[in-house]
């Protein structure tokens, strides 16, 4: 490639270009590429562009672009605009997904009925999905049928995840799966979630378990989730120790909600924190709520907290409590739960419950009362 350029063989500069960016070999590939550029072979400016994109430097990625569809490269306008979907433009991407699908690119009519789709466009989405349905595109049948399922056009979405099944779709059979299971015809989504486990689709592995636990089918649960387990699935490692959990099979029980912790998962905090106050370990449940106070980062994980909070109250573990409100500065963020907490460690801090401002005044004392009806069960 070298030699040929010394002569004279400029074209030959992309190539060179893109043996370095399959190398790894970036400076050099960019080297090349802007070589080519300056040489004006248009192609040269689409694949800089994508090797800047690779590389987080978005500026640099947009400005080739959108040279490359000045000069008429016909992938440049499909790749600006996932560049500004990705980005979070939204109409910019949209512009350049409908120039995409002028020039004919096929997956542009996808990501077009996406983009509506998530915007809530359902009527536009359905147009563009249908339209890359009819140039081919293997995804578009699964998403249609997921969109009119979520319409409630259960006949439609059904009709869809066939098709999407008889074109090899990976995933459209656990899709159609849940919507039988939905419709309580129970044989028919077994039959799809097993199609979906035989081609090896994770949440296929999961669903399937989920369905025969509420069947109460234990052992054949067991067998999916830990089917699921092994191919990655990380919310059936949560769903596997609830399983056990509830059968009081406490060891494997605490085996996989630590796995699942170990994953970020919130929800294994608690449950596992509930375990262990059900076992009166309560050091080791002080130790799964002090992990789900630093894990906690949405609004539902702060909504499990709360109950977090609650059964720790329930189970009269007041200083535990009071050591996480001191340690993570939780007071103004659940003043409630601060003042409720208060009124059981009134021999402690005597004067601090009577502080409870009137305005949540009625809400302390609902929780007060739940939690009192609670040791009530738990204590006699």
């Amino acid at each position: 490639y070298l030699q040929a350029i010394e002569k004279g063989f400029a074209e030959v500069s992309v190539f060179l270009a893109m043996l370095y960016q399959e190398q790894s070999k970036f400076k050099e590939a960019e080297k090349y590429f802007l070589y080519a550029v300056e040489r004006g072979f248009n192609i040269a400016n689409n694949n800089l562009a994508v090797l800047y994109e690779n590389q987080g430097k978005t500026e640099e990625a947009e400005k080739y672009y959108l040279q490359a569809i000045e000069k008429g490269d016909t992938n440049a306008s499909f790749n600006l605009a996932l560049h500004y979907y990705v980005k979070g433009k939204i109409e910019e991407a949209e512009k350049y997904y409908l120039q995409a699908i002028k020039k004919g690119i096929i997956k542009a009519s996808y990501n077009l009925a996406t983009l509506y789709k998530e915007k809530g466009e359902s009527e536009v989405a359905e147009k563009y999905y249908l339209q890359a349905i009819e140039k081919g595109n293997l995804e578009a049948n699964n998403n249609l049928a997921v969109l009119y399922k979520e319409e409630g056009k259960t006949e439609e979405a059904e009709k869809h995840f066939l098709r999407a099944i008889g074109k090899g779709h990976f995933g459209a059979s656990n899709n159609l799966a849940v919507l039988y299971k939905e419709q309580g015809k129970t044989e028919e989504a077994i039959k799809y979630y097993l199609q979906d486990c035989e081609i090896g689709v994770p949440q296929a592995f999961n669903n399937l378990a989920v369905l025969y636990k509420e069947q109460g089918k234990t052992e054949e649960a067991e067998k999916y989730y830990l089917e699921a387990i092994k191919k990655g699935h990380s919310p059936a490692i949560f769903n596997l120790a609830f399983l056990y959990h509830k059968q009081g099979k406490i060891d494997e029980a605490v085996k996989y909600y630590l796995q699942a912790i170990e994953k970020g998962d919130v929800k294994s905090c608690n449950n596992l924190a509930f375990l262990y106050l059900e076992k009166s370990k309560f050091s080791l449940a002080l130790k799964a709520f002090w992990e789900m106070a630093v894990a906690k980062n949405s609004e539902e994980d702060n909504k499990i907290f709360q109950q977090t909070i609650m059964n720790f109250l329930s189970y009269k573990q007041y200083e535990g409590i009071y050591q996480i409100f001191k340690e993570f500065n939780l007071k103004k963020e659940l003043l409630p739960l601060y003042y409720a907490l208060m009124y059981f460690m009134q021999e402690k801090f005597p004067n601090e419950y009577l502080k409870t401002n009137p305005e949540i005044k009625e809400t302390v004392d609902e929780i007060i009362e739940v939690v009192k009806k609670e040791q009530e069960r738990i204590f006699g």
